[in-house]
């Protein structure tokens, strides 16, 4: 009878053990998915920053597309109207050329 009271106390403490052994892959599966939990909230606020700044980037380029276009549209408006301008002003002087070689025809006809 001793000999069933060994083996029992022998299989207590592989029970035990078995248990402890037990207890700490709980443990370790716990902890690892606590830092699996971690890096995907780490991952996920590092990924919304990314998102963030990308989205800003965005924006900015959308809006400086548009200043270019209005800025384009401006100039060419500019053009159009100094271009119009510029050749109304060399008119001018033909014109006023014209005009003194009219009056000056005039003037002659009426003296001579």
């Amino acid at each position: 009878m001793k000999k069933k009271s060994r083996s029992n106390a022998t299989s207590g403490k592989k029970k035990k053990d078995t248990v402890s052994s037990d207890n700490n892959l709980d443990t370790d599966k716990n902890n690892v998915d606590k830092k699996l939990e971690d890096i995907e909230e780490d991952s996920f606020e590092v990924l919304k920053a990314r998102v963030d700044e990308n989205w800003d980037k965005y924006l900015r380029v959308v809006a400086e597309t548009d200043n270019i276009r209005k800025r384009a549209t401006r100039d060419v408006e500019n053009a159009h109207k100094y271009a119009l301008e510029n050749f109304s002003r060399e008119l001018l002087a033909v014109v006023d050329s014209l005009e003194m070689g009219f009056w000056q025809r005039s003037w002659y006809e009426i003296t001579y």
